[in-house]
């Protein structure tokens, strides 16, 4: 699920928290400590660099090769959760491709580290970029929300689920999360642009109506993608948890006292179920959290702290923020990998697909065999 940047905008690949829009980071000021900390600075900056773009590297290709199995199985495509986890990776995707132009365009006035500014001096891309990863970043939210509520209704009424979850009403449901993505995630075509900053010889992509920015992030980012889909997640997959616990303790009891050995597949798959339910909620937390709040200390540290805050103070702030965001970014890498841990059946139709991929043209194998119902028709994904 997205994490929270709900007022970053970027001088290069510095946040913007000023009222001018740029980075008091490592843009005017010497780094605090000497040449010490100015090495240390830059092994933060290069390492946040690498990390970042090696993560949206390797996101792209398994969300493509996610969507690819998912669209070339019928067992999957044709389940209300298989639509949803389509959905989910293309919104993933999304954002990667928007956070890969951002991370092109990464700039340190100390250590140049590449030449790409096209974001930073063309203000249709200045804005496309932002409203591409705020949108991206909203609809994962709530696609991830739509299925945890699906499986909520699997386990809870599973005797009706077939009339109040179907393919139909779930393309519904993720065009209508798309479009109010689209239009809640507008608010940077008025609130950011290019703005030229002589004393520093060059132009960046900046808040240019900060009052109006900030008001727009409060609902949309901090509450609308980041708060509330929080809450609900997390309560609906508690709620999963119990209802497929007890429903386990249950046939426990059934089965005591008789002299048989043998796992029932259901019970197999539930207990899958679980762990990917738990797996999802603690990786969520491991890391969201840390980003969230390394970001809002580093926002507001002029209101969290009154009094000034010493130059190492500022440089451990910015540790912080650097390293948590790469976390924050492996939050849209990680569903493929957890797919692959919790799912054989998944891991079953990836070598098929790829095995026909590259086989295709020589032996005409067909993408969308299938056999038998998927067990990630039964499985929920990362918050």
């Amino acid at each position: 699920m997205a994490s929270s940047d709900s007022t970053t905008l970027f001088a290069g690949n510095r946040s913007t928290d000023s009222d001018s829009g740029i980075d008091t980071w490592g843009l005017t000021e010497a780094p605090p400590g000497g040449h010490e900390a100015d090495a240390r600075m830059d092994v933060i900056y290069h390492a946040n660099f690498y990390c970042i773009g090696a993560l949206v590297v390797v996101g792209v290709v398994c969300n493509v090769l996610s969507m690819g199995v998912f669209a070339s199985s019928r067992s999957l495509r044709r389940t209300t959760t298989g639509h949803y986890l389509i959905a989910l990776s293309a919104a993933d995707l999304l954002f990667l491709l928007g956070e890969s132009l951002k991370w092109l365009n990464s700039r340190d006035t100390r250590v140049q580290i590449v030449n790409f500014a096209f974001v930073n001096t063309n203000d249709v891309l200045c804005k496309m970029v932002h409203c591409t990863r705020y949108s991206a970043k909203f609809l994962s939210s709530w696609i991830t929300v739509a299925i945890t509520v699906e499986r909520f209704l699997t386990v809870a009424f599973p005797l009706r689920v077939s009339r109040l979850s179907t393919p139909h009403l779930a393309r519904v449901c993720i065009a209508v999360i798309a479009v109010s993505s689209l239009a809640l995630n507008a608010f940077p075509i008025w609130t950011v642009g290019i703005q030229a900053f002589p004393e520093f010889g060059t132009s960046y992509c900046v808040i240019t109506r900060k009052d109006q920015y900030e008001r727009w992030s409060m609902v949309v980012l901090r509450c609308g993608q980041l708060v509330v889909p929080s809450c609900l997640i997390l309560v609906f997959t508690v709620i999963i948890v119990y209802f497929v616990t007890m429903a386990a303790r249950r046939r426990q009891t059934q089965l005591q006292g008789q002299n048989c050995n043998q796992t029932s597949p259901q019970r197999s798959v539930e207990t899958q179920l679980t762990a990917m339910l738990i797996a999802v909620a603690v990786s969520t937390l491991v890391l969201r959290l840390p980003y969230a709040t390394a970001f809002y200390l580093k926002t507001y540290r002029e209101e969290i702290w009154p009094t000034p805050i010493d130059a190492w103070q500022e440089y451990r702030l910015m540790a912080a923020y650097r390293i948590t965001e790469i976390f924050a970014v492996l939050n849209y890498v990680l569903n493929f990998f957890l797919y692959c841990l919790c799912g054989s059946t998944f891991r079953n139709h990836l070598r098929r697909f790829i095995h026909c991929a590259t086989k295709a043209r020589l032996t005409g194998c067909p993408a969308g065999t299938s056999t038998g119902v998927s067990y990630l028709s039964h499985t929920t994904t990362k918050v």
